[in-house]
Parts: structure tokens; C-alpha cells; sequence
């Protein structure tokens, strides 16, 4: 709430999350428990569900139709950038930057692409650590800190705005 980012739904448990397809590997029964014990979960401890980041992107009609049931979009993992409005509010483009082969110049470069484009950038890290990255999840924190101080200065300057996929993409969704 302090900085109003947003919690959005991603996986259950890490075994379903660390399949090779992700949710995608899992059968219909697994599938089902799997989803509506997230948005139990979620429910129960307070957090709504505007949005959905599919684990490695992956976005089967299977596990969509659940995204659509319980969330009012749902992020791929595909660099973008997305349009506002966004052509398909259930495969929203979204950049999970891997850190072996992308660093803070290539991400501000990116943003300042979608600011001169005015489309938008949708960015996701996993693993924010010192050092150097050894693997694609990990990214510098020196690094993630200058991006950071980078899009706010940008948003002082009056180029663009930062905003939750919920704040843009689904304002009208009730949690």
C-alpha cells in the first residue's frame, strides 16, 4: 500500500510454478485446485485480483479460462510493448528482464522507447540481489535501483506515468 504496487496472482505452490510449461504442464484436476486455491488464498489475506502474471508466461486456453474466471487481465511474458488500450486484457505484453542478458542501460532504453512511442512498458524482476547475475531471474540492485530513480524522474519531468496493471488496465474490476 506504502508505494501501491500491486500483488498480483501468480502460482499456488512453487511446484506448480517450476513445471517445464509451468500451470501449462499441469492436468485439468491439478489445474482446477491449483487456481481456485490461489484465489483463495489471495481472498483470504486481503489481496484483490486485477491482475494475473502467468508463470513463464505461459498461457494455455486452459489455464486462461481461469485467469478470466477469477482476475481482469492476465500478463505473458513477452518484451511488448502493449498498447492502452491493450489488444487482449488477458495476454498483456510484459518484459521479465533477464538479467544475464540485459542490463540497467538496455531497460532505460526500453523505457524511453515507450515514452517516445507512447505505448507501455510493462517490466518485471525476479530476484534482486547484489552482484552479478547468474542466472536469467537475477538482477543487480545497484542497477534496479538506478532504473528506478530513472522512471521517477522521468514521471517528474511530466513524460510518463507509472501505473499498476489494475490501475490501467482494470480500474472497473471489483476484488
Amino acid at each position: 500500500d506504502f508505494h501501491h504496487w500491486e500483488i498480483a496472482g501468480h502460482a499456488f505452490s512453487i511446484d506448480s510454478h517450476n513445471l517445464p510449461s509451468g500451470l501449462n504442464s499441469l492436468d485439468e484436476p491439478q489445474l482446477k485446485e491449483e487456481m481456485d486455491s490461489l484465489r483463495d488464498w489471495l481472498y483470504e489475506n486481503g489481496f484483490g485480483r486485477a491482475s494475473f502474471a502467468y508463470p513463464k508466461g505461459a498461457a494455455a486456453p486452459e489455464v486462461r479460462q481461469y485467469v478470466e474466471r477469477d482476475y481482469c487481465s492476465g500478463r505473458v511474458t513477452a518484451m511488448g510493448p502493449e498498447t492502452l488500450p491493450p489488444r487482449d486484457e488477458y495476454t498483456l505484453r510484459g518484459w521479465s528482464i533477464n538479467g544475464l542478458e540485459s542490463d540497467q542501460q538496455d531497460v532505460e532504453a526500453a523505457v524511453d522507447k515507450a515514452v517516445a512511442d507512447r505505448t507501455w512498458l510493462m517490466l518485471s524482476s525476479h530476484d534482486i540481489f547484489g552482484g552479478e547475475a547468474g542466472a536469467p531471474t537475477d538482477f543487480n540492485e545497484t542497477e534496479f535501483n538506478a532504473v528506478v530513480d530513472y522512471v521517477r524522474a522521468l514521471q517528474k519531468q511530466g513524460k510518463l506515468k507509472v501505473r499498476t496493471v489494475g490501475d490501467a488496465v482494470a480500474p472497473h474490476c471489483a476484488d
